[in-house]
Formats: structure tokens, C-alpha cells, sequence
């Protein structure tokens, strides 16, 4: 049996390296089990590998078995692209075996291959993030608003001026002559 290869722990999305070696299925077993605590695994899983799912709602504790068997064949034919089980991320995130921060990173997991200059949706290039916060400021020439105060306080001068003289009304002037016979 090649000794380079492992029975790696499964959760290694929350902080779990443990490895064990081929022959210690059973040990391998016993700590994925750990887990869980002192809840069953799920009824329903799939393998690590393929898409073969495993589903009893009778018997989990051998259904996990099951699929921890098929799982080691896998890891014994030299495989090592381990992908996340959602199904069992769901049971350990809604069964509060797992934090928030570690179910958020575990479900980044994609299989889709890198593409070139994809980016996720709302991304902003530094260019645009900059023209955006360009465009939110409001600019200040503090020498066009000293002038601009300046020149209404002026005005406001002015008008008060025209306002206090223009309520003065002319009175005509009304010349008396003596009449002559």
C-alpha cells in the first residue's frame, strides 16, 4: 500500500487537519463522526469525489459508513480534488456545529474552471470606484463663495437703501397764489 496516501478529515473548512493513515478506516471513521457531536451525521450525503449520493433515513450512522468506505476507495486510487459535501454543510451550519464565517467560506467552493477577467457582480474597477466618489463630492471654491457673500451682503445693502427711500412717497407741492382781480 503507498504510504503517501491519507484519510484526510473532511472539515477542513473549519479548521480540522487531521489525517489518518489507509489502514485506520475505523479511526478515520470515529473522528468524522466526532463532528457531529452528539447528533447523527445526515441521512442524506454524497461522496467526496463523484456524484454518487448515499441516503438512509433508518440507519445514518451506517450510511455515513457506507459513504466513508467509498470515499477511502477513492482516496486509495490516488485521488486527492476532495470537494465539499453541501448537503453535510447544511446539516452542521443548521445544526450550529459549524460558525457562520466557516459555512460562508465553505460554500465559495465552485468546480467551474478560472475564467480570465470574470468578475462577481457589483465589481467596481478602481477607475470606476474612483469616478464614483468623484462624482459624490461637492466642490468648495472657498475664494468664488467669499465673493458670492460679499456681493449679495452688497446688495441686500442696496435694496434696503431703495426700500427705505422708496416708501417715502413725494408729496406735490401745491403753490398758493393770491388771486388777482
Amino acid at each position: 500500500m503507498n504510504t503517501a496516501i491519507v484519510l484526510p478529515c473532511e472539515f477542513v473548512s473549519i479548521s480540522c487537519g487531521l489525517t489518518f493513515h489507509p489502514d485506520e478506516f475505523e479511526n478515520w471513521l470515529e473522528h468524522t463522526l466526532s463532528h457531529f457531536s452528539n447528533l447523527p451525521p445526515p441521512s442524506k450525503c454524497l461522496c467526496l469525489f463523484c456524484d454518487e449520493d448515499f441516503e438512509d433515513n433508518n440507519d445514518p450512522r451506517h450510511n455515513w459508513r457506507q459513504r466513508m468506505a467509498h470515499s477511502r476507495e477513492h482516496l486509495l486510487d490516488g485521488e486527492t480534488n476532495i470537494r465539499p459535501d453541501f448537503l453535510v454543510l447544511d446539516y452542521m451550519w443548521k445544526n450550529g456545529l459549524m460558525t457562520n464565517e466557516d459555512y460562508a467560506l465553505a460554500e465559495q467552493y465552485t468546480e467551474r474552471p478560472a475564467v480570465p477577467g470574470l468578475v462577481r457582480k457589483g465589481f467596481e474597477t478602481p477607475e470606476e470606484k474612483l469616478k464614483r466618489e468623484k462624482e459624490s463630492k461637492v466642490l468648495h471654491n472657498l475664494q468664488k463663495e467669499e465673493r458670492d457673500r460679499k456681493r449679495s451682503s452688497n446688495t441686500h445693502k442696496g435694496k434696503e437703501r431703495q426700500t427705505s427711500t422708496s416708501s417715502r412717497q413725494h408729496q406735490p407741492v401745491f403753490i398758493k397764489h393770491p388771486e388777482r382781480t
